[in-house]
């Protein structure tokens, strides 16, 4: 049979393997743990990284929208540059025009000042000639108006 040394020495040999069993066993235990620790911080940064590309994801809409409207601004202004640009190329003979039109008017001003003079002059002239006096010969004073002339 078996002698109370080897049954000792199994004992001490079972009871190293246990120790080394739970040993193993609490280190399985923590590497489980570690390994779901790490799953919920790649879940949280997966999440957190899914917000962000949504959060992005809307601003590349907003900013695209933006971009339109902006187009759409440039391409009115564009068209407002270029009906302002046929018009300025008339600018010069509109120019022109104001300032013929503005010695025209001069012209008409001092024109129609003569006439007016001529024309009461005359008138007066005419009255003088039909009282029997010559046209050379008015007196001023007998005139119902007394104007004086400048030519």
């Amino acid at each position: 049979m078996l002698s109370r040394s080897s049954i000792d020495e199994a004992n001490r040999h079972l009871y190293a393997m246990h120790q080394q069993i739970i040993s193993l066993e609490e280190m399985v235990q923590q590497q489980n743990q570690a390994l779901l620790d790490r799953d919920q911080q790649i879940a949280l940064l997966e999440k957190n990284k899914n917000q962000e590309i949504q959060t992005l994801k809307n601003q590349v809409h907003r900013l695209e929208e933006e971009v339109e409207v902006r187009d759409t601004n440039i391409e009115s202004l564009k068209e407002g540059v270029d009906q302002l640009q046929s018009l300025l190329q008339f600018l010069p003979c509109v120019r022109g025009l104001l300032k013929e039109m503005e010695h025209s008017a001069g012209k008409t001003q001092r024109e129609k000042s003569l006439t007016n003079h001529t024309d009461n002059h005359m008138d007066e002239v005419t009255v003088n000639h039909s009282n029997g006096e010559s046209p050379g010969n008015t007196d001023m004073s007998n005139t119902s108006n007394d104007k004086e002339f400048y030519f």
